[in-house]
């Protein structure tokens, strides 16, 4: 029973005016951590961001996830992928028995039509240096996403491949260097092909190295086992989405295989294969095989 004053109904009755006039306002789920380049009607886009390193010894500066969101009969699947922790996956094992049980050229089109298939992204630490569109975001740190495209060119420029070419750990406080985003548009997709890495340059002094460092934001919380829903929920979701049958087979709960640029030393020097406790091995999924990364960001 809530102990009635009269003073007290006055006070909250009249000071009840803000709330009610927000009341009907959409609320944003947008996590603001997160920075992405605005890009224009044409959709173009550019800016330059300085991707920033760990700070913990031997560990990568990025963090690799998989994530779903697939419409079945009965609505949509979203959920992360256990893949993106090395344990079996549901869902994976779901599309994986699809393509096993797919033996005509026309079964294997009509899966590509369906694109069954995660988002597969990279989540790194930047700092805006600057952002035409936004300036407001200029000096922030904040977390980027960003696929395959980006990566490549990260990896390229750790690599020697031609005679005078110097290889350069991007991430580096001291000798990285900034980079220059470029988007384009082809075929209704963005393209990162005009992307560059400028000349290698110190972020700044020791003053401004750890003002960056305190702004940076944790990527653990985006690989721990606590925030993905366990295998029998994500299986009973599943076969709720594509109306699957208790019978129905699937193929075996396997190990996750690293891919080829989650080998057990990369070129950072540092180790970054997922751990896992199982000891058989789980085969290349459909869409670590042959993919078109950047059309799964078209989104992003």
């Amino acid at each position: 029973m809530i102990d009635l004053d009269i003073s007290k109904l006055k006070a909250i009755s009249s000071g009840a005016t803000e709330q009610i006039s927000h009341a009907n306002e959409k609320k944003s789920f947008e996590d603001t951590r997160f920075w992405k380049p605005e890009r224009d009607k044409n959709g173009n886009g550019s800016a330059v961001i300085r991707f920033l390193p760990s700070l913990e010894a031997g560990k990568l500066p990025w963090v690799q996830v998989y994530d779903f969101f697939l419409k079945g009969q009965n609505g949509w699947y979203v959920n992360k992928c256990l893949r993106t922790i090395g344990q079996p996956d549901p869902m994976s094992e779901y599309i994986a028995e699809l393509w096993n049980n797919a033996t005509s050229e026309m079964e294997k089109a009509e899966l590509r039509k369906r694109n069954l298939r995660p988002s597969m992204q990279y989540i790194a630490n930047v700092l805006v240096i600057n952002d035409p569109a936004h300036p407001e975001n200029n000096g922030t740190v904040r977390l980027y996403r960003f696929g395959k495209k980006i990566l490549d060119k990260i990896i390229d420029k750790s690599k020697c491949e031609f005679p005078g070419d110097v290889p350069v750990n991007v991430f580096d406080w001291v000798n990285g260097a900034n980079f220059k985003l470029r988007i384009t548009t082809q075929d209704k997709f963005p393209n990162y092909d005009r992307s560059e890495f400028d000349q290698i340059s110190p972020i700044g002094d020791d003053n401004k190295i750890m003002e960056v460092a305190k702004a940076m934001h944790s990527l653990n919380e985006f690989v721990d086992p606590l925030n993905f829903k366990p295998y029998d929920e994500l299986k009973a979701q599943r076969d709720k989405v594509f109306g699957l049958g208790t019978s129905a087979s699937h193929a075996p709960q396997q190990s996750y295989t690293p891919s080829s640029f989650e080998s057990k030393t990369n070129e950072f020097g540092v180790n970054q294969a997922p751990k896992t406790q199982a000891t058989d091995t789980l085969k290349p999924a459909p869409w670590e095989e042959d993919i078109n990364f950047d059309e799964l960001m078209k989104d992003i």
